[in-house]
């Protein structure tokens, strides 16, 4: 995740709008509603391709915490096409870039909204999608304690920025005026972003498949994007050879939603996997947070310099000497010397030999994790490769014997301090650190949830699964030393 500064907004942020009213406003110059006797499924297959014509599935209410949700009404057999779509009728960020595809889909669907297009798929979304970055205030982002979660909240913030001012500030230049209001951009935004699939750089929201909700591991069916062979290169080179029959049909690229290997008994829900994320991409991207995510995670370090950084404090903590004066990345000239040195330690073998994998440090280590079940590989690489160069250059430099005061056997307690290090204590102790840096103990958390509530509730949720997860990492750092 990118990082910025964060800038906290006093008033705090737009208000959850109603869907009715959203749609209200967006279809004032359209033509009245149309009251549609299809169901959602039945509009898809009788209307957009979609397959098989006997569906097996129903949309379902799941409460009001689900949401809507697909039903088997039949047996689903392993491996069975529950429901095919073509991607004609999705909702597609083609032709946007990335970094604006939201935005894209977002003023394609209220152009849909607003010419009356009140198709079942419409009247099947739900009212909003609570986004934090959308919809709580500052105060209640300000609850997650977590600076690098806040700082991302902040920054999709400036995708809603954004889309207002492109979509609802004086029009596009072309003599169009502002067609959109900022609730009804949050609302457009809330749903793409939580209802998209990315397939093949290409983010796509399927009606129909966009009903299934999460359920990690546990998820008895799957997606599938299927594109059309006749669009492809190979496909183009081929016909220069031998032209394509005349009468022949284009095949449309389609999205599908299959069943697991278990298949689907009746009455059961059709549930998918939305990704093995941490609970911040949940919580930022979908507005929930999973129960037990085993793919949750907290970012111990963010690179490699904050290692150094780290490690530089540990070690001018215990011995007294300035942090600047053994910091091997204080200048341009250093740092570049000392990622060579850590590249190749870093590289297969730890040294410079031949069928050593070189890696790029730049990219390869960044958001080093602690998990529930364990500790990212990075994480023990980047610590063990800076560790042990800083030994070697802090012994090297002699910078024990410029403190002063430090006599003969001052500067051999130092050197034993520095020796004494390892990867477990340095990690143990950024735990520690991190720890400190939350307002509240875990302890108290767990005594407020009872009492709290709306999303100072999720707030306080998502920061407990963060704090269990670094009290985890010291319980088992404490089992290693004993």
């Amino acid at each position: 995740m990118l990082t910025l500064k964060i800038h906290i907004t006093p008033k705090g942020w737009i208000k959850p709008p109603s869907r009715a009213r959203c749609i209200a406003q967006a279809s004032s110059n359209a033509a009245s509603p149309v009251t549609h006797p299809l169901s959602l499924l039945q509009w898809l297959v009788t209307t957009q391709g979609a397959s098989p014509l006997d569906l097996k599935v129903e949309r379902t209410f799941r409460g009001e915490d689900l949401g809507y949700g697909l039903i088997a009404t039949q047996e689903i057999n392993p491996e069975d096409t529950i429901l095919s779509v073509p991607l004609s009728s999705a909702l597609t960020s083609e032709g946007a870039s990335e970094t604006e595809w939201s935005i894209h889909m977002a003023e394609n669907i209220l152009r849909v909204i607003k010419h009356g297009e009140n198709t079942p798929w419409l009247d099947s979304l739900p009212k909003n999608i609570n986004l934090p970055w959308l919809y709580w205030s500052s105060e209640e982002v300000a609850e997650f304690q977590e600076l690098d979660t806040i700082n991302e909240a902040y920054n999709l913030r400036t995708v809603f920025d954004t889309a207002v001012q492109r979509l609802c500030s004086g029009g596009n230049g072309n003599g169009n005026t502002a067609q959109y209001r900022p609730a009804e951009v949050a609302y457009a935004l809330s749903l793409v972003h939580s209802r998209s699939f990315l397939s093949s750089g290409v983010h796509v929201w399927v009606p129909g498949v966009d009903l299934c909700n999460h359920n990690g591991e546990k998820a008895n069916a799957t997606v599938r994007c299927i594109h059309n062979p006749d669009v492809c290169q190979g496909s183009a080179a081929t016909e220069e050879i031998a032209p394509p029959q005349v009468n022949s049909t284009p095949r449309p690229s389609i999205f599908e939603l299959v069943a697991g290997e278990q298949g689907i008994q009746k009455g059961e829900e059709v549930t998918i996997s939305y990704g093995k994320w941490p609970n911040d991409v949940f919580l930022l991207l979908f507005g929930f947070i999973p129960k037990g995510n085993e793919y949750d995670g907290l970012v111990l370090f963010q690179n490699l310099d904050e290692i150094v950084e780290f490690i530089a404090g540990v070690i001018a903590q215990g011995t007294g000497v300035e942090a600047e004066s053994i910091d091997p990345i204080k200048d341009t000239d250093s740092r570049k010397q000392w990622y060579t040195e850590l590249s190749k330690e870093l590289s297969a073998g730890g040294e410079e030999e031949e069928g050593a994998v070189s890696v790029d440090i730049e990219n390869d280590y960044t958001r080093m994790v602690l998990t529930p079940s364990g500790i990212d590989y990075r994480l023990l690489e980047g610590v063990g490769a800076c560790l042990k160069l800083f030994v070697a250059s802090t012994l090297a430099s002699g910078a024990f014997h410029d403190v002063e005061s430090c006599d003969a056997h001052k500067i051999e307690k130092n050197e034993e301090f520095l020796q004494a290090l390892n990867v477990p204590i340095l990690i143990a102790t950024r735990c520690q650190q991190v720890l400190a840096g939350f307002s509240t103990s875990l302890e108290d958390d767990e005594k407020a949830v009872e009492t709290t509530r709306g999303n100072y509730k999720t707030a306080l949720e998502y920061r407990i699964g963060k704090k269990r997860i670094l009290h985890s990492a010291l319980a088992h750092f404490r089992l290693q030393s004993e």
